[in-house]
């Protein structure tokens, strides 16, 4: 549930010297939700609502190349630790194999 997490990272942050292994106060936690809630609550009150998903996908928009060159080092260093299962012929069939290698070498 994205607000729970949200509520706990930022709880986490500003909880004052709060080693790596305890959690934040759930009082903390609960304050983040609420504060995070009344804040949807009032953009969707005066209609605001569209211009935040609007900025959502703004700020998402440049992720997506991002996303395909994960994509493409993963199967490229899948491909170098792994040759057996991730070799050409096994992702696009042994007929596609001869183009595959002229392309990635």
């Amino acid at each position: 549930t994205t607000l729970d997490s949200t509520a706990y990272i930022l709880a986490s942050i500003t909880s004052n010297k709060l080693s790596y292994d305890e959690e934040p106060a759930r009082a903390a936690r609960f304050l983040w939700a609420i504060l995070l809630g009344i804040v949807a609550v009032s953009l969707m009150a005066v209609n605001a609502l569209k211009a935040v998903q609007l900025s959502a996908v703004l700020a998402a928009v440049p992720m997506i190349p991002i996303g395909f060159i994960l994509v493409f080092s993963f199967f490229k260093y899948a491909k170098e630790d792994y040759p057996d299962e991730f070799g050409a012929d096994r992702i696009l069939g042994a007929e596609r194999q001869g183009s595959l290698k002229q392309n990635f070498n």
